[in-house]
């Protein structure tokens, strides 16, 4: 018979269970070892996926809260709104302007030289009425005219404005040279209109 058969059948029972535990551990390490690589390599991946998609969980859990905090702001600033556009006269005109302009100077005792409207421009929701005024007074009564067109709800703003001394006068008057600036929510008809 062939010489390596006659060698295996002459091994004892302590050789042959000896090399076939060499066969299987090395079966074991070349084989099945880099499988339960592969799947811990799985597994570790797996588990950073879950991490990412925990933080992208509480990144939207904070975005869902930002957007309940924005829209408690959008409705409180629309109550605001609302209060304000009510505030606002619908009515007043340019020739209304000029009338507490009027009103206002013999209050603070100062002569107005000229007063003319300007061209209106109308914004979102609002329509600003500009009226260019001229006014001779002391500084005083120019301060107090000034005082007194600021605390009128319907003209908010004085701008544009410059007091510059009288050449032509020696005494302490001065020249009061700017905008009146009045105000006016359009209602929903002009909104209409506007559209």
């Amino acid at each position: 018979m062939n010489p390596i058969l006659n060698r295996i059948i002459a091994l004892t029972m302590q050789k042959v269970l000896f090399f076939g535990v060499i066969l299987a551990g090395s079966y074991y390490f070349f084989f099945t070892y880099d499988t339960y690589n592969i799947l811990n390599a799985k597994q570790q991946a797996l588990g950073r996926d879950i991490d990412k998609e925990k933080e992208i969980q509480k990144d939207t859990d904070s975005t869902l809260k930002k957007e309940l905090e924005v829209k408690d702001s959008v409705a409180a600033l629309s109550l605001q709104f609302e209060k304000i556009a009510k505030s606002l006269p619908s009515v007043l005109t340019q020739s209304d302007i000029m009338a507490f302009i009027d009103i206002f100077s013999k209050e603070a005792v100062v002569k107005v030289t000229s007063k003319s409207p300007q061209a209106s421009s109308k914004l979102e929701v609002i329509e600003l009425l500009p009226v260019s005024v001229t006014l001779k007074g002391t500084y005083f009564e120019i301060g107090r005219f000034i005082q007194r067109v600021s605390i009128f709800e319907p003209i908010t703003r004085v701008s544009d404005c410059r007091i510059i001394r009288d050449a032509t006068s020696n005494s302490n008057t001065y020249i009061f040279d700017g905008k009146i600036l009045g105000y006016r929510s359009l209602d929903s008809k002009q909104e209409e209109v506007k559209k």
